[in-house]
C-alpha cells in the first residue's frame, strides 16, 4: 500500500514545481520589459526588470544593468530630482480628467489583467503553450467573444501578450493555490474572504474576485 503523503510534502513538491515554471514565465516577462524599454521608452520597465531578476534568481542581463547604471549616474549628477522622474511613478493616478492615451491604456490593461491571465492559463491547461504566440491570438478571440463589449473590441494578440506578462504571476499562482486548498478543506467562506482581501486595493476588485472564484480552475 502506497504511503499517504502529508499535506506538507505535497505542498512542498507543488511549490517547487511552480517555482521552476514561474522562473520560465519571468524570463519571458523580462523580454517583454526589454521591449517596453527599448521600443517604447518606458523606463518603468527597468524597475520591473530588476524585480523579476531579484524575485526569480535570474542573472541581470546586460541591457538592464546598463540602463540602470546610466539612470543611477544621472541621479547622482543631479539630472533628476526624484526617482519618480527616472523610473516613473509606481502607480497611475487614475480618474483624472484629461488623462493621456498612455494612462488610459494602463487603466484598461489593469481592468483586463485578471480576465487575460485566467484565459491564457485556461488555454495552457488545454495544451496550448504560452511560448507560442498562437495562445495569445486565441485568448484575444475568446475574450472578445465572451465579453461582447466595446472595451475588448480593440484587443489584439499583442495586447493580450503584454497584459499577461505584466501580471504578477507568482502572487496570482499563490492565490489560486490557497483558494484550492481552502476549498478542498470545505472552507468556501474562507476562500472568498481570502480573495476579497487580496483584491481589496485593486481598482476592479469586485470583478476580479468574481472571476477568480467562478473560474473552473478553482471548482471543488
Amino acid at each position: 500500500m502506497t504511503e499517504k503523503k502529508s499535506l506538507a510534502e505535497i505542498t512542498a513538491r507543488v511549490l517547487a514545481k511552480r517555482k521552476r515554471n514561474l522562473r520560465e514565465v519571468a524570463t519571458e516577462a523580462l523580454d517583454m520589459q526589454r521591449l517596453e524599454f527599448e521600443r517604447f521608452g518606458d523606463r518603468r520597465a527597468i524597475a520591473s526588470g530588476i524585480y523579476l531578476c531579484a524575485a526569480h534568481d535570474i542573472p541581470l542581463p546586460s541591457w538592464l544593468a546598463d540602463a540602470f547604471t546610466k539612470l543611477f549616474r544621472d541621479v547622482k549628477a543631479f539630472k533628476y530630482s526624484s526617482w519618480d522622474m527616472t523610473l516613473g511613478p509606481p502607480h497611475s493616478q487614475g480618474g483624472k480628467r484629461g488623462a493621456g492615451p498612455k494612462q488610459k491604456a494602463r487603466q484598461a490593461h489593469k481592468e483586463l489583467e485578471i480576465p487575460v491571465w485566467l484565459k491564457v492559463r485556461e488555454l495552457e491547461a488545454r495544451g496550448v503553450k504560452t511560448t507560442d504566440d498562437a495562445v495569445f491570438k486565441q485568448a484575444a478571440i475568446e475574450l472578445k467573444t465572451a465579453a461582447g463589449a466595446k472595451k475588448t473590441s480593440h484587443m489584439l494578440a499583442s495586447t493580450v501578450k503584454r497584459i499577461y506578462y505584466a501580471a504578477n504571476h507568482e502572487s496570482l499562482e499563490t492565490l489560486i493555490y490557497v483558494v484550492k486548498v481552502l476549498r478542498q478543506l470545505g472552507s468556501e467562506a474562507d476562500a472568498r474572504a481570502y480573495v476579497d482581501a487580496y483584491f481589496e486595493q485593486h481598482p476592479h476588485g469586485k470583478v476580479a474576485t468574481g472571476l477568480i472564484l467562478n473560474s473552473q480552475k478553482f471548482q471543488k
